[in-house]
């Protein structure tokens, strides 16, 4: 029988001859290399369709069944895929810049260097999908579902991840650069060697997750939950941590200098050999944290609470320790030169 594509506007795209369905109309006319931008296929049965590098711009596919579809290499650029069924497909390469993806369904996608600037993917799931490689750059992922998503070398650069579950997410080198994670759910996520330089982490949840040797250049953690993070070596000069939670982090040979850790609980964190100076722990929890080693000249602690942390080898040269608590500490065992304990006293 005959089946006929239309576009939106009612214009016929093509005809196919010989079909019994429209996923067999649609795979002959991607065979046929005939261009089907614009063309309605909203609610259309697709699954396992072979759509290798077909031309769906502007496509209608809304609600589309597009399960384990192979949509490899297509051009999909700002096609409207609203609550679509992605689920297991192949997208890798695929162009989806500008696409309408919101509530789409696609766990288990592979989009592997897959094209997505400025997509709209909110409410999206996305969870376990491979998204290795791909460019998210100004996308909008917010409360969209990636547990578990590999997201190794992806570029989220300046892109919306406001309450996303990024959980169990792998984000091995990615680039977030003045990304919005403002309320994410990144605990026990793999972000080592990432860049989220002046990224908004806000609130986020990043409990138990890996950002060693991460650059997180004046990013914004206030109030953000790190505890038994793993920040060793990491990048984190002008960070803003105030009210953070950082007890039991692991911060040994991180850059802290000139960040501000007013207010943080940093209770029993390890910060052996960290770069601590001019950095600002008034009002800062302290107790029990591991300091060995580390520099803390010209920081700021006045008010902080350093009960039981080991200060050996520590530098506190020209340290303001104004009204902190010392007890039960070694301060024999530190650099203390040049330091203020009191209004009236510096040693």
């Amino acid at each position: 029988m005959l089946v006929e594509i239309k576009s939106i506007s009612g214009k016929t795209l093509y005809v196919a001859e010989n079909v019994s369905s429209i996923k067999e109309a649609v795979e002959q006319a991607v065979r046929s290399d005939i261009s089907l931008a614009g063309a309605d296929l909203g609610n259309a049965d697709l699954g396992n369709a072979d759509l290798r590098n077909a031309d769906l711009i502007h496509a209608d596919l809304v609600g589309a069944d597009l399960y384990q579809a192979d949509l490899s290499g297509a051009n999909i650029d700002a096609a409207d895929l609203r609550h679509a069924d992605l689920r297991s497909a192949n997208l890798i390469h695929a162009d989806l810049r500008n696409a309408d993806l919101r509530y789409a369904k696609l766990r288990y996608a592979k989009l592997r260097e897959a094209k997505l600037h400025q997509a709209d993917l909110s409410k999206a799931d996305l969870s376990t999908a491979d998204l290795r490689r791909a460019d998210f750059r100004e996308a909008d992922l917010s409360h969209a579902d990636l547990n578990g998503a590999d997201l190794s070398k992806a570029d989220l650069s300046t892109a919306d991840l406001h309450h996303t579950d990024l959980r169990y997410a792998k984000l091995h080198h990615a680039t977030l650069c003045s990304a919005d994670l403002c309320n994410a759910k990144l605990h026990h996520a793999d972000i080592s060697e990432a860049d989220l330089g002046l990224a908004n982490l806000r609130e986020a949840d990043l409990r138990n997750a890996d950002l060693s040797f991460a650059n997180l250049f004046e990013a914004d953690f206030r109030e953000a939950d790190l505890s038994h993070a793993d920040l060793s070596l990491a990048n984190l000069i002008g960070a803003d941590l105030r009210y953070a939670k950082l007890h039991y982090a692991t911060l040994g040979s991180a850059d802290l200098s000139h960040a501000d850790l007013s207010h943080a609980d940093l209770s029993s964190a390890y910060l052996g050999l960290a770069s601590l100076h001019h950095a600002n722990f008034s009002n800062a929890k302290l107790n029990h944290a591991i300091l060995h080693h580390a520099e803390l000249t010209c920081a700021i602690l006045c008010n902080a609470d350093l009960s039981g942390a080991n200060i050996d080898d520590a530098e506190f040269y020209h340290a303001d320790l104004r009204l902190a608590i010392l007890d039960g500490i070694n301060v024999g065992a530190a650099q203390l030169e040049g330091a203020i304990i009191s209004d009236e006293f510096s040693l």
